[in-house]
């Protein structure tokens, strides 16, 4: 599940079986205007660019998924992201 749920590369895949879901944002496989670059494998933020911005870092390269911007909250001057696991069949903070 791990590298199921870790790879980016299922956001174009469930964007194009469920559309418009609530709980999804759009995405691709090619790029796209405005939208944020994403590599298949990263993890917590690395080697994303989002529109205008320069890359952040990291040691991932592509494959690369492309998806909508998503204005995330700021609470106090932060921005709350969540990244979670699975551990067997269980759900794990």
């Amino acid at each position: 599940w791990k590298a199921i749920l870790s790879n980016k590369a299922i956001l174009p895949i469930l964007w194009e079986r469920y559309p418009d879901h609530p709980n999804l944002l759009p995405a691709w496989f090619d790029e796209r205007p405005d939208t944020v670059r994403k590599p298949f494998f990263s993890r917590e933020g690395a080697n994303v660019r989002m529109p205008g911005q320069p890359e952040t870092d990291g040691p991932y390269a592509g494959p690369y998924v492309y998806q909508a911007v998503a204005d995330v909250p700021v609470f106090d001057g932060a921005r709350p992201i969540l990244g979670s696991w699975i551990v067997g069949d269980e759900p794990r903070g």
